[in-house]
């Protein structure tokens, strides 16, 4: 398993961070497929975490299973809200989140919460470096 994290800011700026942060990653760890839908998932969670949550925000990723497993935490113990009828406003994320990702969920820690989901992720075998020669 392969695992990093990062802390980021209350900031606007925090979801494109976020995207950079999972595309270095995931480059570092040698995944060569497209995974534009990972890095939307993980900009909406932090600008999620940003707009609703309270500091510290930490983005923590991990491979397992074939997935990328990705936490956001906050200080906020507030559950996100699934609208049924997303407006001008917002209101989309978690129904990206949900045709985007294999599962989802909110677990609860002291005063605050992450929000996690699992993306599936393909990596070549050339490039996997535990992986058994053909």
């Amino acid at each position: 398993m392969l695992s990093a994290s990062t802390k980021l800011p209350i900031s606007p700026a925090s979801g494109a961070a976020a995207r950079r942060f999972v595309m270095e990653r995931l480059d570092e760890w040698g995944y060569q497929q497209s995974y534009d839908d990972i890095l939307i998932v993980a900009a909406e969670l932090v600008s999620n975490a940003v707009r609703h949550g309270v500091a510290p925000v930490l983005l923590r990723l991990a491979t397992q299973d074939g997935c990328l497993h990705l936490e956001v935490a906050d200080g906020s113990s507030e559950e996100p809200v699934r609208h049924e009828r997303p407006g001008v406003d917002g209101g989309f994320g978690l129904m990206l989140i949900e045709r985007l990702c294999t599962r989802w969920g909110v677990e609860h820690v002291g005063n605050g919460k992450y929000v996690w989901c699992d993306c599936p992720l393909s990596r070549s075998a050339e490039a996997a470096p535990d992986a058994e020669p053909a």
